[in-house]
C-alpha cells in the first residue's frame, strides 16, 4: 500500500511539475536571448533588413506555401485512414487554417481539432474521426522528425561545438531514433487495421502504405521548414544545410516540448545560440524574425482576412 501510495505521489508530483515546464523553457530562452543579444546595434539591425535581398524572401515565401500543401496532406492522409472522404479543396482550405493557428497557438492535438471541427462534420465526419487525424497528424510529425534526426545522427558529421549531444552518444542517439522508426513499421505490419483503445479514444493501427507516407509527409514537412530559414540565413554562413539541419532539428524539438505557444522564444533562442558562431549575428536575428513572420505569422494573417472575408460575404448574403 505504501508503495502504490508512493507511486500515486510522484505520478501527482510529475503531473505539477509539467505545468511549470513552459515557464522554465521560457525562462531558459529568456536566457540565452539576452547573452546573445547584449552586443547588437540596432542601427546595424536596420542596416542589414535593408540590404536584404528580395530574390531570398520570395523564394522562402514559395517554399511556404509548398509546405502547408505539404501540411495538407497530414489531413488527406487521415481522412483516408478513418476510412472517409471530403474534397481536396475542403481540405486544403481547412488544414491551411488549422496548421497556421496550431503553429502559432501550440498543442495542435486540440487547437487543429477545434478548427477542422465545423468543416469536417459538416462532410460527415464525428468528432472521433477529427481526433483521430489530429493525432495521426501529430505522430506523422514526430515519426519524420525521428527518421530525419536519426538519420543526420547516425550518418552525418555533427558540427563543431554542438550542445547537449557528444560524437560518442549522437550515433546511440540516432540508432535509437531509427529503432523506434523499424519498430512503428513493424506494429503496422503486426496488427495493421486492428483497433487500439487509448482511454477513451479508439485508434486504428495504419496500413504499411499509410505508415510509408507518414514518414515521407513527416520528413517533408520538416525539411521544407529547415529549407525555409536556411534559405533566410546570410549567403556568408560558414555552415552547409546538413549540420544546420542537426542543429535546426534539436531547437525545433526542444521548441515543441517545452509546450510554449509556437515555441516563441525558446526555438528563437535555441537557434541564435546554436548558430552565433557561424554568421553575424546581426544577420542571424533578422533571419529568424523573417522566418518568424513568413512560415508562422504570415499564414495565419492570411487565414484571419479569409475569415473575416467569410463573414462579411455571408452578411451580405442576408
Amino acid at each position: 500500500m505504501p508503495y502504490i501510495l508512493s507511486l500515486q505521489r510522484v505520478k501527482r508530483l510529475c503531473l505539477r511539475a509539467s505545468h511549470y515546464l513552459p515557464y522554465a523553457f521560457m525562462l531558459f530562452a529568456l536566457y540565452l536571448m539576452q547573452r546573445q543579444l547584449a552586443g547588437l546595434e540596432f542601427d546595424r539591425l536596420l542596416q542589414t533588413i535593408k540590404l536584404w535581398q528580395i530574390s531570398r524572401l520570395e523564394i522562402a515565401l514559395g517554399l511556404t506555401l509548398f509546405s502547408f500543401l505539404v501540411l495538407s496532406g497530414y489531413d488527406a492522409l487521415g481522412i483516408r485512414h478513418s476510412e472517409r472522404r471530403l474534397p481536396y479543396r475542403a481540405i486544403l482550405t481547412t488544414s491551411f487554417a488549422a496548421f497556421a493557428v496550431s503553429n502559432i497557438v501550440g498543442h495542435a492535438i486540440f487547437t487543429g481539432s477545434s478548427v477542422r471541427a465545423k468543416t469536417y462534420r459538416a462532410g460527415g465526419l464525428t468528432l472521433m474521426h477529427i481526433a483521430q487525424i489530429a493525432l495521426l497528424n501529430s505522430l506523422t510529425f514526430w515519426l519524420g522528425y525521428a527518421l530525419l534526426l536519426g538519420l543526420t545522427l547516425a550518418l552525418a558529421p555533427l558540427p563543431r561545438n554542438l550542445p547537449f549531444l557528444s560524437s560518442f552518444a549522437a550515433p546511440w542517439l540516432g540508432a535509437g531514433l531509427l529503432l523506434f522508426c523499424f519498430g512503428y513499421v513493424w506494429i503496422c505490419w503486426k496488427w495493421a487495421g486492428q483497433d487500439l483503445r487509448l482511454k477513451r479514444l479508439v485508434v486504428k493501427v495504419p496500413r504499411l502504405d499509410t505508415a510509408g507516407l507518414q514518414f515521407l509527409l513527416g520528413c517533408l514537412d520538416i525539411t521544407v521548414a529547415a529549407l525555409i530559414l536556411y534559405t533566410l540565413l546570410p549567403p556568408s554562413i560558414d555552415l552547409d544545410f546538413v549540420p544546420f539541419f542537426i542543429l535546426y532539428l534539436l531547437a525545433q524539438a526542444l521548441g515543441v516540448l517545452s509546450q510554449v505557444p509556437g515555441g516563441l522564444g525558446v526555438l528563437d533562442g535555441l537557434l541564435l545560440s546554436f548558430l552565433s558562431g557561424y554568421a553575424d549575428p546581426h544577420q542571424l536575428v533578422v533571419a529568424i524574425i523573417l522566418f518568424r513572420i513568413i512560415y508562422y505569422f504570415l499564414p495565419l494573417l492570411v487565414t484571419l482576412c479569409a475569415k473575416l472575408l467569410a463573414g462579411v460575404g455571408r452578411l451580405r448574403a442576408l
